[in-house]
């Protein structure tokens, strides 16, 4: 489970949030996606560095910063899978786990 309290979208804490730990599809690295307001939280030392994930119909679908890991900018990213969840609790991210 991912503590909600320490991520806020604007000025709301959502404790229903769907967050999860997600990883880009070219490198593995490892972000925090709100699901529910379709936020990524981009840095986990700075979380005030997040951006949308949602696009406007007919809009091209491009972050407006480049993978932290392999710097594509051309990049998308998927949840973790299980066996993943290990490397996240020892990695950047292992802070928000409960």
């Amino acid at each position: 489970m991912i503590r909600a309290d320490k991520f806020t979208t604007g000025d709301v804490l959502d404790d229903y949030a769907d967050f999860r730990v997600v990883e880009c599809i070219n490198c593995k690295c490892q972000y925090i996606h709100d699901f529910e307001h379709y936020v990524l939280f981009y840095n986990p030392q700075n979380l005030e560095q997040h951006f949308l994930t949602l696009f406007e119909e007919g809009e091209k679908e491009q972050y407006p910063l480049p993978c932290r890991e392999c710097n594509k900018s051309d990049w998308d990213f998927k949840d973790i899978n299980s066996k993943e969840k290990t490397n996240v609790l020892n990695g950047e991210w292992g802070w928000a786990i409960r």
